[in-house]
This record gives structure tokens, C-alpha cells and sequence, in this order.
């Protein structure tokens, strides 16, 4: 569905032009993991009901569905990845991440590294803890674009932990991306991964760290976390 034009996707795109506000507070949830209680009294969410994207779940403001949730991100990612390099290497080296019906994530995540490292290391600009999901996703989207999808579990969508479940040819993938805040919060992280691999029945899966100190170096860690036997 979500390969084909349809007037739905076109009346979204239509609405988020008329509505900036509401394109902003979408993008906000999506993007910056931002949280907005629930209110029809608020002429964003009031609009944003009306046509169905929004919705309430345990009084906050929630994306409708997950068909919403993925187009959305399709095309807030596509509007700011036009000129992205990290987009664009992804795609000249999309061959070597894929063996047969299999993805190869260890692979993906050190190429991200390295690029990551070498376009970013430098950069002397504030970074915004929401970048750092961005950016992976931005590399990964040309990676699995046309084969495989990904969606952004809503339970750890927030400003600190991203849970990631990359779908490829029926095999999932767990990535979960966490901003560095010492080492209590790496163990922390190890136990929410494999806490939610259980919830998945998956044995295997992937942290990624990213980490910025006072003088705003800036650096990813990953690490492959294997469940341990029960």
C-alpha cells in the first residue's frame, strides 16, 4: 500500500501544507519523541482527529495507525534527506549488506560509524539528542528501501531510547538507540534491549550509543547484545 500513490498519501501531503502546526506537532512526535497531552480543546489536535492521524492512547496524542505512522516518516524523511550524504553513501554501498534474503546489521552499523565519524566528528554545531535517530535512519532507509521496512516502536519513542524493528524478507531486526549518559545507563540499556527482545522472541540484537561530552565531541558506540539462556 504504502508503494502505491493513492488520494489518501495525497490529501496528507495536501493537509500538512495547509496545516503547518499540525505538520510541526507530527513532526515533533515522530522525529523528537515529544509527548502532548490529548486535548480537542488544541485546534492542532482538534484538526489533526478530524482527519484521522491523531488520536488519544492513555491521554497523550498518538499517531492513528501504524500505516499513518510509516508514511509519515517516509515522507519527513524523504523532504529532509534530498542532500544528505549519509543518504547517498548508504546507496552506493547497499551490496554489501545484503547476503541472499538476509540483512547484515553488523555491517550496516560500523559503515554507519565510519561515516558518521567522518561527516559529523567535526562539527562544532549544537546536536540535538533527536539528530542521532535521524541520521541512522536516514542511512538506513536507502538500505532496505524497496525489500524491507522499518517502524519506530511508540512505547520507546522518546528523547532518551529508540527501539527500532527493521523487517527484511520476514526476518526482524532489533536495533535500540540510546544516548550515552554514563555508564549506569549503558547497563540500563542492555537489560531494556534484552527485556525487549524477550517481547519479540528474539535472541539477538543490536545498542547503539551515541555519546556527547561538555566539548560536544561527538561519537556512536554499538554493541551486539545476545540474550542470555534462561
Amino acid at each position: 500500500m504504502l508503494m502505491s500513490r493513492s488520494t489518501l498519501f495525497d490529501d496528507i501531503n495536501k493537509n500538512l501544507d495547509l496545516y503547518p502546526d499540525l505538520n510541526e506537532m507530527l513532526h515533533h512526535i515522530l522525529l523528537g519523541g515529544k509527548s502532548y497531552p490529548f486535548s480537542l480543546a488544541d485546534n492542532t489536535i482538534q484538526i489533526g482527529t478530524m482527519f484521522g492521524y491523531l488520536k488519544e492512547e492513555d491521554y497523550k496524542v498518538a499517531i492513528t495507525n501504524r500505516i499513518f505512522e510509516t508514511y509519515l516518516y517516509d515522507l519527513f524523511y524523504l523532504n529532509e534527506t534530498k542532500n544528505s550524504r549519509l543518504a547517498d553513501a548508504a546507496a552506493v554501498e547497499r551490496n554489501q549488506f545484503i547476503s541472499g534474503h538476509y540483512l547484515d546489521i553488523d555491517k550496516v552499523l560500523e559503515r554507519f560509524q565510519a561515516h558518521y565519524t567522518s561527516y559529523y566528528g567535526e562539527k562544532d554545531w549544537e546536536f540535538l539528542e533527536e539528530d542521532g535517530r535521524f541520521l541512522f535512519l536516514t542511512f538506513l532507509k536507502p538500505i532496505i528501501n524497496g525489500t524491507g521496512h522499518y517502524y519506530v516502536d511508540a512505547g520507546t519513542r522518546d528523547q532518551r531510547r529508540t527501539d527500532i524493528i527493521v523487517d527484511y524478507h520476514g526476518k526482524q531486526y532489533i536495533i535500540e538507540l540510546k544516548i550515552w549518559h554514563g555508564e549506569e545507563y549503558q547497563v540500563k540499556g542492555r537489560k531494556q534491549l534484552c527485556d525487549y527482545l524477550d517481547s519479540y522472541e528474539q535472541n539477538k540484537g543490536w545498542l547503539v550509543g551515541f555519546c556527547f561530552n561538555k566539548a560536544k565531541e561527538k561519537k556512536t558506540g554499538i554493541k551486539k547484545s545476545t540474550k542470555p539462556e534462561r
